[in-house]
This record gives C-alpha cells, sequence and structure tokens, in this order.
C-alpha cells in the first residue's frame, strides 16, 4: 500500500514509499495509526505506526482466509466488517474488537454472518460456490469487498454484489455501541 493525500480532494501528492502490504484499512487510536490489511491469501494482518504515511510494523496475524475489511472505530470498540475466500456462499461477516489493551493482546474473533446475497441483483438465483481468490469475471452467488460509510448519525455498509458487477448499500440499523 502507498499515501496520497490531497487538500482540495482534486490534486494528490503520492509518497513513493511503500507502507504496507495491499488492502489497508486504517483507523486512528491513542496516538497510533492502526491498519487492517490482507496477508498474501492466507489471513489479515494488524499492523501500527505513529505516522499515516510511513511503514508500519507488522503485529498480529488474525482470521484465515480473509478477503477484504471494512472497520469503525465507536470509542474503545473496533467494529470489524469482512469477506472470507472460501465461504459457500461469500457474504459479509461482522466481529466487535475491544482495544482497551496493548495492540498485540486485543482479541479479533472470528465473526458472523450478517449479510448475505438473498436478491436476484447480489446473484442468489445463481449457483452457490465457493469463493476464490481475486477477481471474478462473471456473476455469481456472492457478496464482498465491504466499506462503511458515514452520514451524519446514520452509518452504511456498501458493498459488492454478485461478485464485482456492481455495488449496493444499506444502512446498518443495529447500535454499533
Amino acid at each position: 500500500s502507498f499515501c496520497a493525500y490531497s487538500h482540495d480532494g482534486i490534486h494528490f501528492k503520492s509518497y513513493k514509499e511503500d507502507i504496507g502490504p495491499y488492502y489497508f484499512r486504517l483507523f486512528y487510536h491513542n496516538n497510533y495509526y492502526y491498519a487492517f490489511a490482507k496477508h498474501k491469501h492466507e489471513c489479515g494482518l494488524l499492523l501500527r505506526s505513529s505516522y499515516f504515511n510511513t511503514q508500519f510494523i507488522t503485529g498480529p496475524k488474525f482470521i484465515n482466509k480473509i478477503r477484504h475489511t471494512a472497520v469503525l472505530k465507536i470509542k474503545n470498540d473496533l467494529h470489524l466488517f469482512y469477506t472470507k475466500i472460501g465461504d459457500k456462499p461469500e457474504s459479509i461477516r461482522y466481529t466487535k474488537i475491544k482495544i482497551n489493551d496493548s495492540w498485540e493482546k486485543w482479541n479479533i474473533c472470528e465473526g458472523t454472518v450478517v449479510l448475505k446475497p438473498d436478491f436476484e441483483y447480489e446473484g442468489s438465483n445463481l449457483p452457490i460456490e465457493e469463493s476464490k481468490p481475486g477477481m471474478v469475471k462473471h456473476k455469481v452467488n456472492q457478496i464482498r469487498d465491504p466499506c462503511i460509510y458515514k452520514e451524519g448519525k446514520k452509518i452504511f455498509l456498501l458493498y459488492c454484489i454478485a461478485g464485482e458487477k456492481g455495488i449496493a448499500i444499506a444502512e446498518i440499523l443495529s447500535s454499533l455501541s
């Protein structure tokens, strides 16, 4: 992963230094920047740095076969949405992480499925198959690539549908506090 910044959202300056593995999901907590990243196709990695634009140090590995993550920090709780390679069908999972202790001791547990392909536009009418690493070129019965979007007090989950054939959005209605 690399870092770029902008003062106006139009013109960007990029840093040349590689700051860590791919699929970074960044958050700030207690004077450090943290990131969830992907370690090959094996598992997730937790990383940390004092600055957002310098090399992150590698911390503990977590959740085998993780594909992509979305993270939302509320106080000392970290809400992690993610998908896993090999799920049948690939679906959005959720776990809550208490971030009070040392970052190397955070308990990142396997989560539960909170959203699966239920509608035809998500691929629910297609055969259920085990998801594989990499992009998929045809429609499949899978949802993946979660992303959190906040607007005011509302929280939304964006995700790819039918593999990677579109983007859907769902409002998160339950309390995440």
